[in-house]
Order: structure tokens, then C-alpha cells, then sequence
């Protein structure tokens, strides 16, 4: 029956689909090519076509039937990036982990899931992770969050037999700057200027040595006599922090504006990034000078080093590991260090060496 659609005449397009269905045809330079529309999809989710022989090849019905009867098989079911991501925030592996790592591997794993929903989890190659990654060149923090949150996510498919591939395997991340510790005439400033939330949240991150988000936590009911008792969000450690004389004078004069020592007007939590911004910007508008506010944990873990701290005393106060708390201290003042073990020593009474029990 003619089609009314064409006034009685079937165009060659229709005429093309009915008698070689799944196959289009694409004109380059005055040669007309012929592809099969597989029943796969890419990484995007687009389907992969593939091409054919010319019509008049030997080979063309041969070719053209094995793919047919591809197709007409029961597809093979395979887990999309969205399912895949959704059994491991369901895993055990992934409950154990911290509450903060978990928040932040969530966002990672919201933005890999957004950029490619339905490509079979399998099948993801390390060039669209590459793609990913660098499509956050100008946040390279970000990206190699990303990298790691992916790789987390692959070794633990692969450890439970839902995936093979390493995507995020050999995608080498960004170059990142040091923390730098604060110049100490800025910090000191900081820790006497008249701006109330600037010299509490200073003199908390410095006199504590402990991260914003850990800070930005404590709670009033945390401190306890002469001692301030918390546990990481980012490790899960538990830490009992001596306070220092000049912090506990500070928390003795400060209103109780909410639960949270670090509150509000309306007596609600400060948000982490909130305050990260407001001491980048009363440090840039009164010194002119760009700094972090984990840099502050620099200048903590280099002022105990100096004051005759041993890198495990230091350790127990801010809880980083040895190695860290040595990293950490590379700017250290060394003729302080000098001076300060030299008075040790010297108010040994009687003979002896450094190190003996007194």
C-alpha cells in the first residue's frame, strides 16, 4: 500500500529500512557507507554502531546476518554506573568508613553517577575518567578527590566480582600547593584582634592543632575540666587535648550561643566552608596576604616542636601520625628547638644525658 505521507510514492529511506532494518547509511566524499546499530551502548550511553561491508562485497550477508542474530538474543544484563554505585554505599566497606569520608565520597560519586548514569560499570575505560578529571583542571583538589573516590569505588567492585577494570588506575593527579602555616605576625593578630569570631576560631584551630570541620564541631559539653575530648571526623580517632592556659581564658570569657562552641547569632552550627571563607577574607582585607585556615595546623605542630615537643607528644595532641607531624614540621625554627632542649637539659640536677628518666 502506498504511503499517503509521500503522495503515493515510498521514499529510498523507507524503502532502505524495511529491507536492511538497524542499518543507516552516512555520504562521505562521494562514497555512500552502510553501519549496523549494535545493541551495545558506550560509556555515554549511546549506541555503538558498526560498519558493513559494501553491499556488493562477498562477505556483506554473512556479516550482516551474524549481527542480526546478536541483536535478536536475550541482551545481556549489565550494572549500570548508577546500580554499581548504589551496592556500595549500601556495603559494609562502605558503612565502617567515616562519617566524614562518607559525606565526601558521596559527592564524588554523585558527580562520576551524574556524568555517565546509565554506562555499564564494566565497560567505564580510563579515558572517560581522564575525561572527568579534566574537566576539573581549575579545581585540581576536586579532581583528584574524584580520582580517588573512583578508584575506591573500583577496588572494592573488583574485590566482590562485580567489575574488572581499573579506570582511575595511572591518571596521575594534580599538583597541589603546600598549606603554608600562617606568617606569625598575621597570626598573632589574629589571636588578639577585637573581631570576636576571628580570635575564637584562630585561637581554636591553633591552640588545638586540629582540622576546621573537627573545630567547627566541638562542643561546649566537650570540654571536660582542664581537657577538651573529641574524635576526628576525617580518621575516627579519639583524642584527650590538654587546653591551653590562654584558649581556656578565651572559652571562660566567650557566650554560650548555642551547643557548639563556634555558633552563630541564632545559636546554629557554623558551617565549615562559611568560616574557611571569613578568615581568608579578614586576613586578605587587614594583611593582604592569601592563607588556608588548616595552615594554622602548621604553625600548631611547629610551636610545640619548638617549645621542646617530642614528634609523639605532638602526635597526641593533634593526631596525625609521626611521619606527618615530621612533614608538617619542615619550617620549624630550629635555633628555638636548640634553645629550648638546651634548657631542658639544663635544669637537670646533677650529671646525666638527654633522654635519662628524671
Amino acid at each position: 500500500m502506498a504511503s499517503k505521507m509521500t503522495g503515493g510514492r515510498t521514499s529510498p529511506s523507507m524503502r532502505r529500512n524495511r529491507s536492511l532494518p538497524r542499518t543507516k547509511r552516512v555520504h562521505s566524499k562521494g562514497r555512500e557507507y552502510l553501519y549496523f546499530k549494535t545493541a551495545r551502548v558506550n560509556a555515554q550511553g549511546k549506541p555503538v554502531y558498526v560498519k558493513l561491508p559494501a553491499l556488493n562485497d562477498p562477505s556483506f550477508g554473512a556479516t550482516y546476518a551474524a549481527l542480526m542474530a546478536g541483536v535478536n538474543r536475550k541482551p545481556k544484563t549489565y550494572l549500570t554506573v548508577t546500580e554499581f554505585i548504589k551496592l556500595y554505599k549500601a556495603s559494609p566497606q562502605f558503612a565502617k568508613r567515616a562519617p566524614a569520608t562518607q559525606k565526601h565520597y558521596s559527592i564524588y560519586l554523585q558527580a562520576f553517577q551524574g556524568e555517565l548514569p546509565t554506562a555499564p560499570a564494566a565497560e567505564v575505560e580510563r579515558a572517560d575518567v581522564a575525561k572527568l578529571v579534566d574537566k576539573r583542571s581549575d579545581t585540581p583538589g576536586a579532581a583528584n578527590a574524584l580520582i580517588r573516590t573512583i578508584g575506591a569505588l573500583y577496588k572494592w567492585g573488583r574485590s566482590r566480582g562485580h567489575v574488572k577494570n581499573a579506570p582511575s588506575v595511572d591518571i596521575d593527579p594534580y599538583e597541589l600547593g603546600e598549606h603554608e602555616p600562617w606568617p606569625d605576625h598575621v597570626m598573632a593578630a589574629a589571636l588578639e584582634c577585637d573581631d570576636e569570631l576571628v580570635r575564637l576560631a584562630t585561637s581554636l584551630l591553633y591552640y588545638t592543632g586540629q582540622r576546621i570541620g573537627d573545630v567547627c564541631a566541638l562542643r561546649w559539653s566537650d570540654m571536660r575540666g582542664d581537657w577538651i575530648e573529641l574524635t576526628q571526623q576525617k580518621t575516627d580517632h579519639d583524642l584527650r587535648i590538654p587546653i591551653h592556659d590562654t584558649l581556656k581564658a578565651l572559652l571562660r570569657d566567650t557566650p554560650k550561643r548555642g551547643l557548639t562552641i563556634l555558633a552563630a547569632d541564632d545559636g546554629s552550627r557554623l558551617k565549615t566552608l562559611w568560616l574557611r571563607k571569613r578568615l581568608q577574607k579578614w586576613v586578605k582585607e587587614n594583611h593582604g596576604v592569601d592563607v588556608v585556615p588548616h595552615g594554622l595546623r602548621k604553625n600548631a605542630v611547629n610551636a610545640l616542636l619548638e617549645c621542646g615537643g617530642s614528634t609523639g607528644e605532638v602526635s597526641s595532641i593533634t593526631g596525625q601520625s609521626l611521619q606527618i607531624v615530621e612533614h608538617y614540621a619542615k619550617g620549624r625554627n630550629r635555633s628555638k628547638m636548640a634553645e629550648s632542649v638546651m634548657l631542658k637539659w639544663s635544669n637537670k640536677t646533677g650529671p646525666g644525658k638527654l633522654g635519662e628518666n628524671q
